[in-house]
Protein backbone atom coordinates (compact mmCIF):
# COMPACT_ATOMS: atom_id res chain seq x y z
CA UNK A 1 0.00 0.00 0.00
CA UNK A 2 1.22 3.21 -0.95
CA UNK A 3 1.64 6.50 1.16
CA UNK A 4 -0.39 9.42 0.39
CA UNK A 5 1.87 12.33 -1.27
CA UNK A 6 3.91 14.52 1.36
CA UNK A 7 1.53 18.08 0.92
CA UNK A 8 4.94 19.35 -0.26
CA UNK A 9 5.74 17.29 -2.64
CA UNK A 10 5.99 17.34 -6.58
CA UNK A 11 3.04 14.30 -6.50
CA UNK A 12 0.85 16.16 -4.40
CA UNK A 13 0.83 19.25 -6.65
CA UNK A 14 0.04 17.21 -9.31
CA UNK A 15 -2.32 15.21 -7.55
CA UNK A 16 -4.77 18.56 -6.65
CA UNK A 17 -3.76 20.11 -10.05
CA UNK A 18 -7.02 20.34 -12.60
CA UNK A 19 -6.69 18.01 -15.77
CA UNK A 20 -5.89 20.32 -19.03
CA UNK A 21 -8.74 21.38 -20.71
CA UNK A 22 -8.79 20.49 -24.56
CA UNK A 23 -8.96 23.01 -27.09
CA UNK A 24 -12.20 22.22 -28.69
CA UNK A 25 -13.70 21.43 -25.02
CA UNK A 26 -12.57 25.43 -23.93
CA UNK A 27 -13.22 26.83 -27.01
CA UNK A 28 -16.73 25.22 -27.34
CA UNK A 29 -17.67 26.39 -23.93
CA UNK A 30 -16.49 30.19 -24.39
CA UNK A 31 -18.81 29.73 -27.86
CA UNK A 32 -21.46 28.70 -25.88
CA UNK A 33 -21.47 31.64 -23.58
CA UNK A 34 -21.69 33.90 -26.82
CA UNK A 35 -18.38 34.59 -27.12
CA UNK A 36 -16.06 34.83 -30.64
CA UNK A 37 -13.30 32.14 -30.69
CA UNK A 38 -10.54 32.11 -33.36
CA UNK A 39 -7.95 29.44 -33.30
CA UNK A 40 -4.01 31.00 -32.47
CA UNK A 41 -0.96 29.26 -33.23
CA UNK A 42 0.31 27.12 -30.06
CA UNK A 43 2.59 29.38 -28.11
CA UNK A 44 1.40 32.59 -29.85
CA UNK A 45 -1.03 35.77 -29.58
CA UNK A 46 -1.53 36.54 -32.71
CA UNK A 47 -4.22 34.57 -34.88
CA UNK A 48 -0.96 34.85 -37.93
CA UNK A 49 -3.64 35.56 -41.01
CA UNK A 50 -5.17 39.12 -42.23
CA UNK A 51 -8.31 40.28 -41.03
CA UNK A 52 -8.61 37.76 -38.54
CA UNK A 53 -10.50 40.24 -36.47
CA UNK A 54 -13.40 39.71 -38.85
CA UNK A 55 -13.06 35.56 -38.55
CA UNK A 56 -16.68 34.07 -36.74
CA UNK A 57 -16.80 30.80 -36.47
CA UNK A 58 -19.76 28.82 -35.11
CA UNK A 59 -20.21 26.29 -32.60
CA UNK A 60 -20.10 23.40 -35.51
CA UNK A 61 -16.90 24.82 -37.11
CA UNK A 62 -14.80 24.46 -34.59
CA UNK A 63 -14.21 20.87 -34.76
CA UNK A 64 -12.38 22.24 -38.17
CA UNK A 65 -10.33 24.86 -36.35
CA UNK A 66 -9.54 22.96 -33.20
CA UNK A 67 -8.58 19.40 -33.89
CA UNK A 68 -6.57 17.99 -31.42
CA UNK A 69 -3.22 19.72 -32.32
CA UNK A 70 -1.51 22.13 -29.49
CA UNK A 71 -2.97 25.43 -30.10
CA UNK A 72 -4.04 28.51 -28.11
CA UNK A 73 -7.31 30.15 -28.16
CA UNK A 74 -8.25 34.03 -29.19
CA UNK A 75 -11.63 35.67 -28.33
CA UNK A 76 -12.91 38.43 -29.49
CA UNK A 77 -13.58 41.21 -27.30
CA UNK A 78 -15.98 44.46 -27.77
CA UNK A 79 -19.40 43.97 -30.14
CA UNK A 80 -18.22 40.61 -31.62
CA UNK A 81 -18.52 38.82 -28.49
CA UNK A 82 -21.62 40.85 -26.49
CA UNK A 83 -19.41 43.62 -25.15
CA UNK A 84 -17.05 41.25 -23.66
CA UNK A 85 -14.13 43.02 -22.12
CA UNK A 86 -10.25 41.57 -20.67
CA UNK A 87 -8.52 43.87 -18.20
CA UNK A 88 -4.65 42.77 -17.59
CA UNK A 89 -4.07 43.76 -13.93
CA UNK A 90 -0.25 44.04 -14.57
CA UNK A 91 0.78 45.31 -11.27
CA UNK A 92 -0.57 45.18 -7.69
CA UNK A 93 -1.61 48.97 -7.93
CA UNK A 94 -3.98 47.72 -10.74
CA UNK A 95 -5.41 45.11 -8.67
CA UNK A 96 -6.02 47.11 -5.51
CA UNK A 97 -8.42 49.86 -7.56
CA UNK A 98 -10.23 47.09 -9.86
CA UNK A 99 -13.06 47.34 -8.00
CA UNK A 100 -13.76 51.21 -8.28
CA UNK A 101 -12.93 51.34 -12.04
CA UNK A 102 -14.53 47.56 -12.89
CA UNK A 103 -17.74 46.84 -13.95
CA UNK A 104 -19.87 45.59 -10.86
CA UNK A 105 -19.77 42.07 -12.58
CA UNK A 106 -15.84 41.69 -12.96
CA UNK A 107 -14.93 42.61 -8.94
CA UNK A 108 -14.92 39.52 -7.55
CA UNK A 109 -12.99 37.74 -10.22
CA UNK A 110 -10.70 41.17 -9.92
CA UNK A 111 -10.17 41.11 -6.15
CA UNK A 112 -8.58 37.50 -6.04
CA UNK A 113 -6.26 38.52 -9.23
CA UNK A 114 -2.89 38.81 -8.48
CA UNK A 115 -0.30 40.78 -10.90
CA UNK A 116 0.62 39.58 -14.48
CA UNK A 117 -2.41 37.87 -15.03
CA UNK A 118 -5.74 38.58 -16.64
CA UNK A 119 -7.97 39.04 -14.09
CA UNK A 120 -11.73 40.14 -15.08
CA UNK A 121 -13.96 39.49 -18.07
CA UNK A 122 -17.24 40.57 -18.10
CA UNK A 123 -19.47 42.58 -20.52
CA UNK A 124 -21.09 46.42 -20.83
CA UNK A 125 -23.95 47.32 -23.05
CA UNK A 126 -22.33 50.47 -23.94
CA UNK A 127 -18.64 51.99 -23.31
CA UNK A 128 -18.06 53.62 -19.83
CA UNK A 129 -19.65 56.96 -19.18
CA UNK A 130 -16.68 59.62 -19.64
CA UNK A 131 -17.63 60.95 -15.62
CA UNK A 132 -16.67 57.45 -14.37
CA UNK A 133 -13.09 58.53 -13.83
CA UNK A 134 -11.21 56.11 -15.28
CA UNK A 135 -8.65 57.46 -17.45
CA UNK A 136 -8.35 56.92 -21.14
CA UNK A 137 -4.99 54.96 -20.83
CA UNK A 138 -6.40 53.04 -17.73
CA UNK A 139 -6.25 52.93 -13.90
CA UNK A 140 -2.31 52.73 -13.76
Amino acid sequence: MSEAPDEQSPQAALAVSPPPVAPLVAATTYARKGWSVLPVPHRGKNPGYKNWQLTRLKEQDLPDYFNGRPQNIGVLTGAPSGWLIDVDLDHMRCVELADQYLPRHTRSSAAQASPGRTASTGSRERSPPASSGASRRGCC
